[in-house]
């Protein structure tokens, strides 16, 4: 026996027959006499809305389409609460069974605020079924559930929803199964999904409802064969197969056919598979259900290729990537030859009316024309609207791209200017400024013989000892030691020092209880600049006898501070040139935020920089 891991049962694929089969079987079962007790036909409302349910019910396509036309003239103003119940759960079903599953949850919910309006326990669990349907083909499986539990534990629903929804359960378990890597998870899974099946299977045999126990039993087959129990997959193979050729039920015959060829394929029987599987895929072919025929060439394809006869597999796939586009074509011409049929009833009714009276037919006829000018305007201002908002939005994300450019060419033009910095100071803390240091040192050591020559000596070496100092002050502006070694704390207290020894203006730092500061070597650059701008302004531009530097952290934030006691800042000044633009080009850098607070007394600056 060959396992092929590859070949594990689509659980979606059984979950779709078998809401199939509930709706195939409603005009066998209690569901739809039901539902047909309860809204009595006794308007036109419940008329045609008792016909589109029976005709979703059984599978009527042109039937269906006709009456769900007719319902979208109905006018629910002055209806009954029965015909409103009917109503939506009719169009709710249609819509359903075509796809248009969006429009179905609204339907159906209509439906089940008014059953949950009456008490109806039975109509809920009817309309529950549905709605957990649709769920579950919009892959929300935990709303599918909500639903389907609901349903479960209604002991009012009819007997054949309560069925369909505890084999919905298994195989949406059946699917978590698969996905499960935990022992323990998979059997626990496995213990929900028999006990559900046996459930189902007793309210099926009580009630004799043979379409949907035929359901339940073909798709125990794959079940237990997921499981390596073949025996038992085998057992209910052969039940199902004899209930259906009893009865007739000839699609239960087709799936059950792509069911047992999967059991096949993962027993290791390919060629039998081949030709079991063929059977359904001729028949859905000469049915014309597309989405189940390709299911079924898509299990064939499993066959040949555990054969290693790629060029068959090629083939089928081949067709049915054909087949799906020509159903993509199908389904588009029927969508439009459904809005002709709708406007060629709407023509109709026109003329009809025009024949009844002429005054109340140009009536009409002006209220169509301005409400299609309306509509028309409605739709232009939306488009234009819509594509305003796009342009604006395009824009916007435009100029945060440029923003975000400008940014990036400052932070790298800062970022090479730092390393240019760096350099020009080692190379004058390290060549010029220790070449100067030993000229300094080599003329204190020269022996003074001739008392003429020592005011010139002197000289000389006051003119060193001015250079040296300018060199290290040039030095310690281009990138002091203090902040490469130490840090910000320790370079901002070097900085203040060097102003207070070499300025008229009496500068102070305060440190407000940050003893160890872990920064980005780029803030602590960045911060340590627009502190020696703010100065250089100060020195420059303030006429202060005193400023203050203060440092302190809060709430994730560093905050940097400046003010001096001198003329103030006016709101437009440009006597600071390049200084203001430079501080705020490195406050953006580092995401930070500058505050400013002037007046004739005092000047702050204010820059907090997250940390």
């Amino acid at each position: 026996m060959i396992i092929l891991k590859k070949y594990t049962i689509l659980p979606t694929a059984f979950f779709l027959v078998l809401i199939g089969s509930s709706l195939l079987s409603f005009g066998q079962n209690n569901e739809y006499s039901a539902y047909q007790s309860y809204f009595k036909v006794n308007s036109e409302i419940s008329q045609v809305c008792d016909s589109l349910y029976y005709a979703c019910a059984n599978g009527g396509t042109i039937q269906m389409n006709e009456f769900y036309k007719q319902t979208s003239a109905f006018d629910l103003s002055n209806a009954t609460l029965n015909d409103s119940m009917g109503y939506f759960v009719s169009r709710g079903l249609c819509q359903y069974l075509t796809g248009d599953l969006d429009k179905s949850v609204k339907s159906l919910f209509q439906a089940q605020l008014f059953a949950d309006r009456t008490d109806n326990k039975r109509f809920s669990g009817i309309v529950g079924n549905h709605l957990g349907n649709v769920y579950y083909l919009l892959k929300d499986k935990k709303k599918a559930l909500k639903f389907y539990n609901r349903v479960a534990q209604n002991d009012s629903a009819p007997s054949s929803a309560r069925s369909s929804v505890l084999n919905n359960i298994s195989v949406i378990n059946y699917e978590y199964h698969e996905g499960a890597t935990n022992s323990k998870t998979k059997d626990s899974l496995a213990e929900i999904i028999d006990k559900n099946y046996r459930a189902s299977l007793k309210i099926q045999r009580a009630t004799n409802d043979i379409n949907n126990l035929a359901g339940t039993l073909s798709v125990m087959v794959p079940w237990f064969a997921s499981r390596n129990m073949f025996d038992s997959a085998y057992y209910y193979e052969a039940e199902c197969r004899e209930l259906a050729i009893k009865h007739h039920l000839e699609g239960r015959i087709a799936f059950l056919n792509i069911n047992l060829g999967k059991v096949m394929i993962k027993d290791g029987i390919f060629r039998l598979a081949i030709d079991t599987i063929q059977k359904a895929v001729d028949f859905y072919h000469g049915i014309k259900n597309i989405d189940q025929e390709i299911h079924a060439l898509e299990v064939q394809t499993w066959a040949y290729d555990s054969l290693h006869e790629y060029e068959k597999s090629k083939n089928i796939y081949a067709r049915m990537y054909a087949m799906q586009q020509e159903s993509f074509t199908e389904n588009t011409a029927s969508s439009v030859g459904e809005f002709e049929a709708r406007f060629n009833t709407q023509k109709k009714e026109l003329e009809n009316q025009r024949l009844v009276s002429e005054n109340k037919t140009k009536q009409l006829k002006l209220n169509r024309l301005l409400l299609l000018v309306v509509s028309f305007a409605a739709l232009g201002l939306g488009v234009f609207f819509f594509y305003r908002n796009k342009l604006k939005k395009n824009q916007l994300i435009i100029q945060e791209q440029e923003i975000k450019f400008k940014n990036k060419l400052i932070q790298t033009n800062m970022e090479s200017e730092e390393k240019e910095r760096k350099r020009i100071a080692r190379e004058l803390h390290d060549g010029v400024g220790q070449q100067i240091s030993s000229i300094k040192l080599g003329l204190e050591n020269i022996d003074i013989s001739q008392k003429k020559t020592d005011g010139s000596l002197t000289e000389l070496k006051r003119m060193v000892t001015d250079v040296l100092h300018s060199v290290r002050g040039i030095s310690h502006q281009m990138m002091p030691l203090a902040l490469q070694r130490f840090g910000l704390v320790k370079a901002l207290e070097g900085l203040v020092d060097f102003m207070n020894e070499n300025g008229k203006i009496a500068y102070s730092f305060e440190n407000l209880n940050i003893n160890e500061l872990e920064l980005e070597e780029t803030k602590e650059v960045h911060i340590y600049r627009i502190a020696q701008e703010l100065i250089s302004n100060i020195n420059k531009h303030s006429q202060a006898s005193q400023a203050t530097i203060q440092l302190h952290k809060q709430t994730g934030q560093l905050i940097l501070t400046v003010s001096d006691n001198g003329l103030g800042m006016p709101e437009k000044s440009e006597k600071f040139g390049m200084g203001m633009p430079n501080i705020r080009s490195r406050v953006t850098a580092i995401n930070g935020v500058l505050s400013l607070n002037s007046d004739t007394d005092e000047t702050t600056f204010q820059i907090r920089v997250p940390v």
